[in-house]
C-alpha cells in the first residue's frame, strides 16, 4: 500500500495556512506571502488569518483533470 505524502495530505484539506503551503510549493515563506499579495495564489482572509483554498491551488498545479 502506497503511503500518502505530506503534500498529498495537505492538498486534500479544504484550505491551508501559508506556512503549510510552503510544503506544497517550491517557495519560501516570504515568497508565498508575496504571491498572495500579487494575487498569484488565491487566498481568503478570515479575521486576522489568511488561508489558501486548496481547490484553486490543485488546479494551478495541474492536479485536477
Amino acid at each position: 500500500m502506497k503511503r500518502e505524502s505530506e503534500s498529498e495530505r495537505l492538498l486534500r484539506l479544504p484550505a491551508i495556512p501559508p506556512a503549510q503551503a510552503r510544503r506544497v510549493l517550491p517557495l519560501s515563506r516570504n515568497a508565498v506571502y508575496e504571491a498572495i499579495k500579487r494575487g498569484d495564489i488565491v487566498s481568503v482572509r478570515i479575521g486576522k488569518k489568511i488561508v489558501i483554498p486548496t481547490a484553486p491551488l490543485r488546479r494551478k498545479l495541474g492536479l485536477v483533470g
